[in-house]
Parts: structure tokens; C-alpha cells; sequence
């Protein structure tokens, strides 16, 4: 039988259920399947027995997801924000090179690589969280994967454009 919570009288621990056969059904407390008290108003499935109502459950589209929805408080910013700087460091590695023969340009496709490998990461932690991260693209494109994980994640653009700031100092100097 399916039916709405009528009243809920929490120190009886005795209930009302208007069933949809307009009849209406004294419920005990004990009854109750959901771990949150009935509220007036909830829909409900439920037995009767004896006139009384038993074995009440909110109906499916009542009761609470058990699966959280994603959300920008449980996605962690920090491997991009990490990423916003790993330019940065060809700036290092170029320094430490500048005294044996090899190109001072190696630091780029290093850090490029470090980019990759944390965008990668950070895409397996989003769809770990439920996110759809079909539209994010390639890690490959470290921008685009950046500005495109706003969209997705929310939250401000400041990482992305932190890491194009990064980069663009790094190419210069």
C-alpha cells in the first residue's frame, strides 16, 4: 500500500498514515524502516496488518542517494594547483645545466611531462569522484585540460591561469 505521512508524534512514537485508499492508518514508531523520524508530508509504502500500519519505508524517490553527488568540496585543487607551477622548475633544471653542453630548452619538455603526469592523476581522482570527465580532453593540452576543469569541477580560473603565467616566465627567462 502506498500512502503520505500525516502526523508523527515523536514522544507517543505513534504515527498517522492517510493510505491512498483514503483510509487512514495508526502506525508505531517501531514500524519506521528509515533512519531519519517521518516527517508530515513523506510518501510511503507500507503493510497493513490488523488495520494498523507496518513495515513502512520511504518510497524510492523520498529517501536520501546513498551515493553523494560531486561536488567542488569533495574535488582536491591541490595536483592542479601543484601543476600551476611546475613551470617554475625549468627554470631550475635550466640553471642547473647552463654549465654542460646540453640545450638550455630540455627543462620544457620535462616540465611538460610533470604536467602530464599530475593532469593524469588528477582525472583518475575526478572520475574516482564521480565527475564526468569525458569533456576535460587530453592532459596533453595542459591549458585546455586546466580551463576545461573549471567547467566541470567548478571554482575560479586561478590555477589555469597561474600555470600560463608560470609557463610564459619560464620560456622567457
Amino acid at each position: 500500500m502506498k500512502g503520505t505521512i500525516l502526523n508523527f508524534n515523536i514522544q507517543s512514537s505513534e504515527g498517522l498514515i492517510s493510505g491512498d485508499d483514503n483510509n487512514r492508518y495508526k502506525f508505531a514508531g517501531s514500524e519506521w524502516k528509515a533512519t531519519d523520524a517521518p516527517k508530515c508530508g513523506q510518501r510511503v509504502d507500507f503493510d497493513i496488518n490488523e488495520g494498523r500500519g507496518t513495515g513502512i519505508y520511504l518510497e524510492p524517490a523520498e529517501s536520501k542517494s546513498v551515493i553523494a553527488p560531486p561536488s567542488t568540496k569533495q574535488a582536491s585543487h591541490a595536483l592542479v594547483w601543484v601543476s600551476a607551477f611546475i613551470p617554475l622548475f625549468s627554470i631550475v633544471i635550466d640553471a642547473m645545466l647552463a654549465g654542460m653542453e646540453v640545450s638550455q630548452w630540455i627543462g620544457v619538455p620535462i616540465v611538460l611531462g610533470i604536467n602530464i603526469l599530475l593532469l593524469s592523476k588528477d582525472e583518475k581522482h575526478l572520475k574516482t569522484l564521480g565527475f564526468s570527465t569525458a569533456e576535460l580532453g587530453s592532459a596533453w593540452f595542459v591549458p585546455v585540460y586546466l580551463f576545461k576543469r573549471v567547467r566541470v569541477v567548478g571554482g575560479g580560473y586561478g590555477y589555469a591561469v597561474c600555470w600560463m603565467i608560470t609557463f610564459f616566465i619560464s620560456i622567457l627567462l
